[in-house]
């Protein structure tokens, strides 16, 4: 649709004083537009245009306090989200079913039995204003991509914390997005970033990437620094080098051994891959845990070779013959944000190995 001059006008002058682009505003400026002409039959042009531009004006101004930035990428995965205070909740309510005198005079919970929130102070030392109140639920996720500002900034690895009902507005995987967000630590070769309450995720180009697709996806995961990558005899070094850092991404390249069609009881799937580093016939290979939210990306049978875009971790040795772990022998395991079969060396999905769901590994 044509803008008139006076309204352009003012979207350039807004555009510079704002995150948002002269084509960010101008999209808004014919949404709204549209949008009243359909509502507001009766309005007269002038009416439609300046109530269509005051909206604009209303929702631009509003960014200006917003301290997330444009930021574009392409994510490559995402982990479930979690609730942080489901154990401390958990944990209160058995010490008020064992010992209901201990848990009130603890401040675990009141007298009836509910959760409390009993920090008196933050972890940074301030103040805790939710002390004695009803322990809440507090939900995160981490996503990762391949990211930079908008306006300028070479590409790097992304980490993305998303707290509180941001953890359910998750990025669509292996498409081109422009998002704000609150960037914590830049990083040689990483970005750490924290969601906005702004946060929301909306197509774009960007010419570093091209068409992105499988292969090309792939392509990025295969040039990614040296840092994020590991082969599978390296992999527990690896994590003992970076177990500190409660946002490592580990970017394995293997080969797929066993790949289950059917979720534990946990409603993870597992997968268990091996490389030319570990090769052994007698050998266990490595558990993969994939939860459900990105079962759909386990589109290929074993002998696929896959990218798995993890966090790193260590649990107990499944015995297989047993069914059973053993928490004695501790061994790496990777927990999947993102699994890329490299469409090159994708095999269709074959039963091959099937964990009855009634079954559970620990991750």
């Amino acid at each position: 649709m044509d803008i008139d001059k006076t309204t352009l006008a003012k979207l350039v002058q807004w555009a510079e004083k704002s995150p948002k682009s002269v084509d960010d505003l101008k999209a808004e400026y014919e949404a709204h537009y549209t949008s009243l002409k359909e509502l507001k039959p009766n309005l007269t042009e002038e009416q439609l245009v300046r109530q269509a531009r005051f909206m604009v004006y209303r929702d631009t101004k509003a960014t200006r306090y917003v301290r997330a930035r444009p930021t574009v990428g392409v994510f490559i995965g995402f982990n479930q989200e979690y609730d942080t205070t489901g154990n401390d909740r958990l944990y209160a309510q058995e010490i008020f079913r064992s010992n209901p005198t201990k848990a009130i005079d603890d401040g675990l919970t009141d007298s009836e039995g509910t959760p409390l929130d009993n920090r008196a102070k933050m972890p940074w030392g301030a103040p805790n204003p939710d002390y004695g109140k009803p322990l809440q639920p507090n939900y995160l996720r981490q996503s990762v991509g391949i990211g930079r500002p908008k306006d300028d900034g070479e590409m790097k690895l992304l980490v993305m914390t998303h707290n509180g009902d941001q953890a359910f507005n998750v990025p669509p995987l292996g498409e081109p997005v422009e998002f704000l967000a609150n960037l914590r630590q830049d990083e040689e070769y990483r970005r750490l970033y924290n969601s906005s309450t702004h946060t929301k995720f909306e197509p774009t180009e960007i010419p570093e990437f091209g068409e992105v697709d499988e292969t090309s996806i792939c392509e990025i995961l295969a040039d990614a620094p040296e840092e994020f990558r590991s082969d599978l005899a390296n992999l527990e070094a690896w994590h003992m080098e970076h177990a500190a850092d409660n946002r490592r991404v580990v970017i394995i390249e293997a080969d797929v051994i066993y790949v289950s069609p059917n979720p534990m009881s946990s409603g993870n799937y597992l997968m268990i891959i091996e490389d030319e580093s570990i090769m052994d016939i007698e050998g266990e290979g490595i558990t993969v845990f994939v939860h459900p939210q990105i079962a759909e990306q386990l589109n290929f049978g074993a002998g696929s070779r896959v990218f798995v875009v993890a966090r790193s971790g260590m649990g107990p040795f499944y015995d297989r013959e047993t069914r059973q772990p053993n928490p004695e022998i501790q061994v790496p395991n990777l927990n999947a944000t993102g699994v890329w079969a490299i469409p090159a060396f994708r095999i269709p999905p074959e039963e091959t190995f099937t964990l009855e769901s009634t079954e559970e590994v620990q991750a």
